[in-house]
């Protein structure tokens, strides 16, 4: 992190660590086995045998709570289209409970998935008989999800099966939780998808992050069961809580927002050509087989790249999200990969492993970070500007006015550089030779306004006088140098004449210029085929 911070630290905004995605598996330890749901239907409920139609009558009694839930608080308990996503469907109902500050249950759907569950076995094929017993098995049936806007957690979604042992599945994210934590508090935040782009108050994130806790998750998960889980007759339920996938993020938020897409495309590109296995099991501090550890390198329908390191069932990402945020991303979704258990209680322990890996992967990232990008600012300015209503023309390097006078307030040292806009056409003419006709005052106005709209030249206040901004500085610089020392003599050994550059010369910067020539002819000859053999 050192080397990543070094380089970027004038240029980043804030960062910050949260959990992004995180699912959790619900278990009922005391009907994890068939033999203990047979114990509880013949010794405690003193049913002679099971069958059939004892299972479906504890299922029945379930939807039934659920559908009169539903109803007492006019909510829409339905399935779902095949192909429709789910979080964008419910979305309406949650942006609603959002604004008006509502929370509880705004939206339950059913959907029929594959689960495991238990079947009765009949080995004399009769429905009534002792010798009957309860097996695991896997079928499709019917899971109620229910969409909640809790107080604390903020939104959340747990899927309950509505067949025995009634397994549940909790989603939970990261980011909703600290938005709940900036509200309660008042902390200026703004947020936008899956991402804080600006916190007024930093101290409050940090609070918040350690306020996470296993025991918060817990409370908060079995309060909302009471009112929507299972029950069942004589025998109160308890859940164990494991942790099947979970994600941390580190985010960089960035000042600017122009230089940073071509540089991550760019730090992406070389990750996949240099991040080697051996480098992958480095990062995670573990060994794993060949091919249990890959890369690649995707690109999105929004044209972000997004690199991927997987190792085992563990995967980290590093993609830019909107203009301005890099996000290093681990996601785990096998915890014994890592030889950490899955239980909720080893949250802290899957934190700090987490930190630990996207610690090490910025310190070797920092290394591809540090290369040169395809940035052209040439480009940024060639296009018009719209101030208010008034649309400002582009600045070009081909521009012979714009050249004169970038090159004479760069070179000229008046007054430390500033210049009233007649002084500056005397000298732009005086230099250049021109006739004044040719270079009236009107044009002048209109150069130094059209410099100014681009941030290139700035007026002193409550002066006439001009002088170039510490940007306009490198864009002079860029302008001149480019026109007068790369462009120029390139164009002219192209164009006009090639030098014999066998012949020795003194000047290093003309030998220079040689190599440069060949370096050109070999290319273009390359690309026009005649040294393809």
């Amino acid at each position: 992190m050192e080397n990543f911070y070094r380089l970027f630290l004038s240029k980043i905004k804030f960062s910050y660590d949260s959990f992004d995605r995180i699912v959790l598996n619900g278990y009922i330890s005391s009907f994890h086995k068939a033999g203990n749901l047979t114990f509880y239907f013949k010794f405690i409920l003193k049913h002679l045998y099971v069958n059939k139609k004892l299972l479906f009558s504890v299922t029945e009694n379930y939807k039934n709570v659920i559908e009169d839930f539903a109803k007492n608080n006019q909510l829409s308990c339905e399935y779902v289209e095949k192909g429709v996503r789910k979080d964008d469907f419910v979305k309406k109902y949650r942006q609603r409970f959002e604004r008006k500050e509502k929370f509880g249950v705004y939206y339950i759907m059913k959907s029929i998935e594959n689960e495991s569950t238990f079947r009765v076995v009949r080995p004399n094929r009769q429905d009534c008989d002792e010798e009957n017993y309860i097996s695991k098995t896997r079928k499709p049936f019917t899971h109620y999800y229910f969409y909640i806007h809790d107080d604390v957690l903020g939104n959340l979604c747990i899927r309950v099966a509505s067949y025995l042992p009634f397994k549940i599945t909790v989603y939970l994210n990261g980011h909703s939780y600290l938005e709940r934590c900036f509200k309660k508090k008042k902390v200026l935040y703004k947020k936008r998808d899956n991402a804080f782009l600006n916190i007024k108050d930093i101290d409050q994130l940090i609070k918040a992050k350690e306020n996470f806790t296993p025991e918060l998750i817990r409370e908060r998960i079995n309060s909302w069961l009471e009112k929507i889980g299972p029950k069942l007759e004589k025998h109160p339920l308890s859940y164990d809580y494991f942790i099947d996938q979970i994600e941390l993020a580190r985010n960089f938020i960035f000042k600017n927002n122009f230089f940073i897409r071509e540089l991550f495309n760019r730090s992406c590109e070389l990750s996949l050509q240099m991040i080697s296995i051996d480098k992958v099991r480095q990062i995670f501090q573990s060994r794993a087989k060949v091919g249990e550890i890959s890369t690649s390198l995707n690109r999105l329908e929004e044209g972000y790249y997004v690199f991927k390191a997987y190792f085992k069932r563990c995967l980290i990402k590093q993609y830019r999200k909107f203009s301005n945020l890099l996000r290093f991303e681990v996601t785990f979704n096998h915890l014994p990969d890592i030889k950490i258990k899955k239980a909720l209680e080893h949250l802290p322990l899957v934190e700090e492993k987490a930190e630990s890996i996207l610690d090490r992967y910025a310190q070797s990232e920092a290394l591809m970070l540090n290369a040169h990008a395809d940035v052209d600012y040439f480009m940024k300015h060639s296009k018009p500007l719209m101030i208010g209503k008034t649309k400002i023309s582009a600045i070009h390097v081909y521009q012979e006015r714009i050249n004169r006078m970038l090159e004479i307030l760069l070179h000229d040292n008046r007054s430390i550089g500033e210049w009233k806009s007649m002084q500056l056409r005397d000298m732009i003419i005086k230099t250049f030779e021109l006739d004044e006709a040719h270079y009236s005052r009107n044009q002048v106005t209109y150069d130094l306004r059209k410099l100014r709209a681009h941030g290139v030249v700035e007026k002193l206040p409550r002066t006439n006088r001009y002088r170039l901004t510490e940007y306009g500085m490198k864009i002079a610089v860029a302008f001149t140098v480019m026109r007068k020392k790369i462009y120029g003599p390139l164009h002219y050994s192209l164009f006009h004449y090639q030098v014999d550059s066998t012949m020795y010369i003194e000047s290093k910067i003309e030998r220079m210029y040689r190599r440069l020539d060949d370096n050109l002819t070999e290319i273009q000859n390359y690309l026009s085929g005649k040294n393809a053999a």
